[in-house]
């Protein structure tokens, strides 16, 4: 029997959400409406509780890095926690944020999301990655790490991500940057 691969299994929660999100969006549609091809949006409320870095460090038992480097304009404007999966995200955008605003409209603005979820199934990264690769990401070498990207997200066009695993955890840096761009915000933390 094969075990779970948790990293996999949270991309294919996130992305049955959007799904469900989507065919929910729809079905709420009146029937005299035409069919709507918006995407389905996510506020950052969605994310867990709004802490400190060391509040969430805390609360989740690890240390979440943050970059050094910032493409022009980004600021770290919230982190966010969710105690029951002890994933956290960072949130770094050149205008202000909340817990309303939309997920889409943070990356159109050229700002990103970091996320870290615990990964300890994970013992061996290089297996992690070609699985990644398999799944259609393409390997990326980075001075001090190795990971996986994505580009052109279907459900996010210009999105692109790459991930990474380290210290027990799955790392991904999610922004309308191309993989090189996320490469230096990785490289600094």
């Amino acid at each position: 029997m094969r075990p779970i691969n948790y990293a996999v299994t949270g991309v294919s929660v996130l992305a049955a959400i959007i799904i469900i999100m989507y065919v929910s969006q729809q079905l709420q549609t009146k029937s005299t409406d035409f069919p709507v091809t918006t995407n389905p949006t996510f506020k950052l409320g969605v994310y867990g509780k709004t802490l400190s870095h060391e509040e969430a460090e805390s609360m989740l038992g690890y240390k979440i890095k943050l970059p050094t480097y910032l493409p022009e304009g980004n600021v770290l404007r919230m982190i966010k926690a969710d105690e029951q999966t002890k994933w956290s995200y960072i949130i770094y955008s050149p205008a202000d944020v909340d817990d309303s605003t939309e997920e889409r409209v943070l990356i159109e603005r050229r700002g990103f999301i970091m996320i870290n979820a615990p990964a300890p199934e994970v013992i061996d990264t290089d297996a992690e990655i070609n699985r990644f690769i398999d799944f259609g990401g393409m390997e990326i070498m980075m001075e001090n790490t190795r990971g996986v990207g994505f580009t052109n997200i279907p459900l996010m066009p210009g999105y692109s991500e790459i991930h990474w695993w380290s210290d027990g955890l799955h790392h991904i840096v999610g922004a309308n940057f191309d993989l090189s761009e996320i490469a230096k915000i990785i490289e600094s933390t």
